[in-house]
């Protein structure tokens, strides 16, 4: 609501802060901001209705006044529904389509213009790419290691590393062999995921870093890791656990971030085929987040970690270390380049810093990207287009929506 009326602009300079020095229930009754709209009525958690206001707009060729008066905007959170309110004509613009939905409607990018109705269809939709990414990640080998440091040691920020032992469930597991973590990744096929149970909507990537963004190499992203299950059932032999074994894993489901469970019974099925046996555990996405920050899932044989698009990768960069409350995969190698990174004096010297420490990441098998998230929208055909760029724009930009007069 705030990105549209304003009132999330108070913590800066300009707004209308006398309405909100009134309290909040003399706020609530005219919570009037300093955005692009006025808000009309706002039924908290159901509907928000809102009016251009004119005066914020001006005549800049690239950022003009929106065709559409008035704009109301549902909180509707199942997807069946959402699509019933397009299909019906409730509603001109769904966001976030759940990809089983969107697989067989007609797909603007399909004739190479982004945004546009293609062949004036009645339902049609637009993939916003790289909007997210699912990560593998193994828990134990980190902790085996952070477990050995020795005491006393501080990080180049001057914070104390905690002496940490490993968990119970750590201790023989097969994944401390980087073996049987290499074997696990190569018997994912995910290309078959993103064509498969994604139907098409993801993308294969081998990068920590999205694509298009500040810092991310295009050969890096658009080349996932090979799949080779006769290799896999190999390195598991020499490993010794030629018949398989038994584990857990953890996800959370996060909105906007589809396809997770999918990709979870998908990467189960893969795993029977070396006579690996994995039970996956849904959590809340808050939960699973906090249980990270508190050591929970960190001690864990593997977790699907999933984080939001960032177009400058020096932001999650900076999570590349031992006192990191999520992604926390490291050494000491990966830990001075993260402290590297943003203290580059330029962009190039930023970028190869950025490089060093993907390869390095990558090098220590702890962690393995699989695939990219996309965002769809979905439109009636009373909006004849809506154009943004190709990785993941920013949706609320409706003054780019054209309708039909």
């Amino acid at each position: 609501m705030w990105s549209f009326g304003g009132n999330g602009y108070h913590t800066y300079w300009y707004g209308n802060p006398r309405q909100l020095l009134k309290g909040p229930k003399e706020y609530l009754q005219n919570p009037a901001g300093g955005g692009p709209y006025r808000i009309k009525t706002w039924d908290p958690g159901n509907r928000i209705v809102m009016e251009r206001w004119d005066d914020f707009w001006a005549t800049y060729p690239n950022w003009h006044k929106p065709q559409a008066k008035t704009m109301e905007i549902l909180v509707v959170p199942d997807p069946a529904a959402r699509f019933a309110m397009l299909k019906s004509g409730q509603a001109d613009i769904v966001y976030n389509l759940p990809w089983a939905l969107a697989k067989g409607l007609a797909r603007s990018e399909d004739l190479g213009v982004r945004g546009v109705n293609p062949g004036k269809r009645d339902v049609w939709t637009q993939t916003y790419k790289a909007n997210g990414m699912l990560v593998m990640t193994f828990g134990c080998p980190l902790h085996m290691r952070e477990s050995a440091k020795p005491p006393g040691r501080v990080d180049q920020a001057g914070v104390a590393i905690p002496q940490l032992t490993m968990a119970e469930v750590c201790k023989d597991h097969p994944t401390l062999d980087p073996r049987v973590r290499r074997a696990l990744n190569l018997a994912i096929d995910k290309r078959a995921l993103s064509k498969g149970p994604h139907f098409g909507f993801s993308t294969p990537i081998g990068s920590i870093y999205h694509a298009g963004s500040f810092g991310s190499r295009p050969e890096k992203v658009m080349n996932p890791s090979p799949y080779d299950l006769e290799e896999a059932k190999r390195l598991l032999k020499e490993a010794g656990y030629e018949h398989g074994f038994i584990m857990e894993g953890h996800f959370g489901q996060f909105a906007g971030r589809p396809g997770i469970p999918e990709a979870a019974d998908f990467i189960a099925s893969s795993w029977e085929k070396l006579g690996v046996k994995i039970t996956w555990k849904e959590h809340d996405p808050s939960d699973f987040v906090r249980g990270f920050r508190s050591g929970v899932f960190s001690w864990v044989p593997v977790n699907l970690q999933t984080w939001g698009r960032q177009d400058h990768f020096g932001i999650a960069a900076s999570n590349y270390h031992s006192t990191s409350g999520y992604m926390g995969v490291f050494n000491d190698k990966v830990e001075e380049l993260s402290f590297a990174v943003n203290a580059s004096a330029t962009p190039e010297g930023m970028k190869q810093k950025l490089a060093a420490l993907e390869d390095e990441v990558l090098a220590l098998e702890e962690t393995f990207p699989l695939y990219a998230m996309s965002l769809v929208n979905a439109y009636s055909d009373r909006v004849l287009s809506h154009p943004t760029i190709e990785f993941s724009p920013h949706f609320k930009h409706y003054d780019l929506v054209l309708l039909k007069k």
